[in-house]
């Protein structure tokens, strides 16, 4: 009877275990669930033919707001998008910035190609950005568009992504950290194909 009681009891913990856990993997599957992202409001680059599409209530509805940057030696034209929501570490790689920037085309490159395997040895990139370059840069078609994008994960995530327009080199970049909670790993892992939906809601042309 002794024994019968030891199994019963265990019997009962196992049951109870198995139940937490079932309600565990729910509540994490509910905080999976991430908002839909509608690219639905447009503007023009300031200064140039450049267009492109952004969701007016902001990446993941946490408002946005856009700045254009000053020009200077290199820089033609430049917007930086921001969220505008106080912050929750929670949903920490929610917090994306994006920067869609208009640079001089000093070379003349015509070819992607060509202009690639220029970038992975240009000496006023940093030492990450050529590294990653060449580890994981490739060049993309995107909606018509030939872009050479990389990823570096350093302290802080960067996708970049590159092309040859008519007035210039387009670059644009989505920078974001990650918090390591459910919510945040899963906005994290969203966000590779976050950019390249920005990239897809760009008119370079």
């Amino acid at each position: 009877m002794k024994y019968k009681s030891i199994y019963i009891t265990i019997a009962i913990l196992t049951i109870i275990l198995a139940g937490v856990l079932v309600i565990i993997y729910k509540n994490n599957n509910n905080e999976a669930e991430l908002p839909k992202i509608n690219f639905d409001t447009e503007i023009q680059l300031p200064n140039t033919n450049i267009n492109f599409k952004y969701p007016k209530e902001g990446f993941y509805n946490l408002g946005i707001n856009i700045t254009n940057e000053e020009t200077n030696g290199n820089l033609i034209a430049g917007a930086h998008i921001e969220s505008t929501a106080k912050f929750d570490s929670n949903a920490q790689s929610a917090y994306v910035v994006a920067e869609i920037k208009l640079l001089k085309n000093e070379k003349n490159f015509e070819d992607m190609e060509k202009f690639s395997s220029s970038y992975k040895e240009d000496p006023n990139l940093s030492i990450f950005d050529r590294e990653y370059a060449k580890e994981n840069g490739h060049v993309v078609d995107i909606s018509g568009n030939k872009y050479f994008l990389y990823k570096v994960t350093e302290d802080a995530t960067v996708w970049r992504a590159l092309t040859i327009a008519e007035e210039g080199i387009l670059e644009v970049n989505l920078a974001y950290t990650n918090s390591f909670t459910p919510y945040s790993e899963a906005i994290y892992k969203n966000n590779d194909g976050l950019f390249l939906e920005i990239l897809e809601n760009i008119s370079p042309r």
